[in-house]
């Protein structure tokens, strides 16, 4: 292979639900295999009806009427000089039998409720089901040669099937698919001698395997080693790739912000020095070029596997070849607006780089008629918006009243453990480099200057400001917002409320600043949790620190009045009232109001007026990046 980086598979639901392959989901795959990764793994894709129970057909990879489209994806990646492998795999009992009926499969019919995850209950696998799964992965390997493909991975980790088998926190049957760690690899065994069968020796054959399920009764490093040692022991697998978790602690599946770089590759360095000869890989957080060049040099590692490096920036390989590292558009794990669309049931996309996804429906192309372009306001809507413009080809000028840019990212990395949101001012400020953007900071504009300047076009990014809290005794000096709390702007005394009125991060991470320098704190919502439409694995990771730290988090809960050092709270349901007593400080974490009186007062005087971000409606990082997006491609 041309390099030691490859895009590995991961769910994007831009596949469609025969488990295929799409025109856009080749496009996603292409712009990697063009970035300069040398192997690009898609999927996961599901091998048979079980693992999808679509109603219509072709439901499956085994199902051979799904060549043609493999076929046409695999060239396109050939096309860019990487190779393409195929992940397959088997949902079992995290299936959802709502779509479309039928059962879940999995190895053992028992509970599995590590809260705040819940799934059904699913149905015991019988022996002659477990012997249609081998088959239809014999199946599924044999259409995936004729569609031209270097090789198969075979998924064995992430809390899909083979890694329930796997599992003795899952796997309770006693039969030779359970008990021992000998008969819980025997569906493993057969899956591999069926895919190399079909597939023969002159393809790539890989398994993706658990390094440590990090839950009580779950795999263990050292069952991880006894495993990798059987798979190699089979003489038919070329590599291994190490994950960690078992998809219950999703923070260990998709380290958030607050984990450090490569949290997860002493698993893979680990299994290394128990195998012998067999390629073994890492996963998880690799997001720098010198990061990855050390974990290689020094053995942790043959190749590593980047999923959201590679989507917030597809030219990451090419760029850390051709020495540009500075130009990398680093991803900052804030999971916004990959796992995070996911979990949402939407396709995967990325938080400052909102084309990952939408390649064919937003193309950035160069313009015919060169524009001025002034873009007032240098958060990141303007500056993806000023970005766009200029790499078509405007000429594009900005303007931003603070001394720095990136607008409220900047008071966001202010957070503990939130500094990797440095990144997004230091990408955009860089782009605006090379881009001949004319930045002006420290400027306040006006209409009048709009009307000096004749711009053809002009884009107002101006934000927004904090909503306020409306109830009495929100106008008193100790109830304070986030952003001054977090700039230091303002003093927080020792016993502080955190009204989460914004349902995102915003209350969370503020509490958890608190509570880090020691503070007393209580969160309250009136939604079921504080952070409902926050990103899964980051507000996962806030909690276990807020809860260990003492605070307390109270849903369901209004406030009604600030009275003093007294919070009179209701319940949204039953309108019982609760007061909370010697409270120094109240945070109400309200969200935003669109800042847009310069955009109002701009209507009918500019030849083209647009607003994006949260001056047209405050919202998170991804939609202002792609309201910017859409712009900078209409300009």
């Amino acid at each position: 292979m041309r390099n030691r980086i490859y895009f590995a598979a991961h769910a994007t639901l831009l596949l469609p639900l025969n488990a295929g392959v799409n025109d856009q989901g080749i496009a996603y795959y292409e712009a990697r295999a063009k970035g300069g990764a040398a192997a690009i793994i898609t999927g996961c894709h599901l091998i048979g009806p079980m693992s999808t129970q679509t109603p219509k057909p072709p439901s499956h990879l085994a199902d051979e009427r799904t060549i043609p489209d493999l076929k046409k994806c695999a060239d396109v990646i050939h096309k860019h000089g990487a190779r393409a492998i195929c992940q397959l795999g088997v949902i079992g009992r995290l299936a959802d039998t709502r779509p479309f009926g039928g059962v879940t499969w999995g190895p053992s019919s028992v509970r599995l409720d590590l809260a705040p995850m819940t799934w059904e209950i699913p149905h015991e696998m019988e022996r002659e089901e477990i012997e249609q799964v081998v088959d239809e992965y014999r199946k599924a390997a044999k259409n995936v040669k004729a569609a031209g493909y270097d090789g198969i991975e075979i998924m064995g980790a992430g809390g899909l099937l083979n890694h329930q088998f796997l599992s003795p926190r899952l796997n309770f049957r006693n039969d030779e698919y359970g008990g021992s760690l000998e008969n819980r690899l025997r569906l493993q065994i057969d899956c591999i001698d069926a895919v190399r069968e079909a597939m023969g020796n002159e393809l790539i054959l890989g398994f993706k395997m658990p390094g440590d399920d990090f839950i009580d009764g779950g795999l263990t490093l050292d069952e991880a080693k006894e495993i990798a040692r059987a798979l190699e022991a089979t003489g038919k697998v070329d590599y291994l790739t190490v994950v960690a978790g078992l998809y219950i602690i999703i923070s260990t599946h998709v380290p958030p912000m607050y984990y450090p770089l490569g949290p997860f590759v002493y698993l893979s360095s680990e299994i290394k020095k128990a195998v012998k000869k067999i390629n073994v890989n890492c996963m998880a957080k690799v997001n720098d070029p010198g990061q990855a060049n050390k974990i290689i040099a020094d053995g942790h590692a043959d190749m590593i596997g980047m999923v959201r490096t590679l989507i917030c920036d597809p030219e990451f390989v090419n760029k850390a070849r051709d020495e540009r590292e500075d130009e990398i558009r680093a991803c900052v794990t804030c999971e916004e607006a990959c796992y995070g669309r996911y979990r949402r049931g939407l396709h995967v996309s990325c938080s400052y780089n909102p084309q990952a996804g939408r390649e064919l429906q937003l193309p950035i192309v160069p313009v015919t008629t060169r524009k001025k372009v002034m873009v007032i306001g240098g958060g990141v809507s303007g500056l993806e918006t000023a970005r766009v413009a200029a790499l078509r080809g405007h000429q594009v000028s900005l303007y931003e009243r603070e001394g720095e840019l990136g607008g409220q990212v900047r008071i966001a990395a202010m957070a503990f453990g939130r500094t990797d949101f440095e990144e997004m001012p230091r990408y955009y400020t860089k782009q605006m480099k090379l881009l001949d953007v004319e930045v002006h900071l420290e400027t306040e504009v006006t209409p009048e200057m709009v009307a000096e300047m004749k711009p053809d076009a002009v884009v107002v990014a101006t934000g927004s400001v904090p909503l306020e809290l409306d109830v009495p005794g929100a106008d008193q000096k100790n109830v304070v917002e986030p952003r001054s709390v977090l700039q230091g702007k303002v003093e927080v005394g020792q016993h502080v409320v955190v009204i989460a009125g914004e349902h995102n991060m915003q209350a969370l991470t503020t509490a958890d600043t608190l509570a880090e320098k020691g503070k007393k704190v209580q969160v309250l919502t009136e939604a079921f949790y504080a952070g409902s439409q926050a990103p899964f694995a980051t507000c996962q990771t806030v909690y276990t620190r807020l809860l260990r730290a003492g605070a307390i988090i109270t849903n369901l809960t209004a406030v009604k009045e600030i009275r003093g050092n007294t919070v009179i709270t209701r319940n949204v349901f039953t309108d019982a009232e609760g007061r909370i007593e010697g409270v120094d400080t109240v945070v109400a974490a309200m969200g935003g109001k669109a800042e847009n009186a310069l955009y109002c007062a701009l209507r009918g005087k500019a030849r083209e007026l647009y607003a994006v971000g949260d001056c047209r409606q405050p919202r998170l990082i991804p939609q202002a990046t792609l309201d910017g997006l859409r712009v900078g491609i209409k300009l």
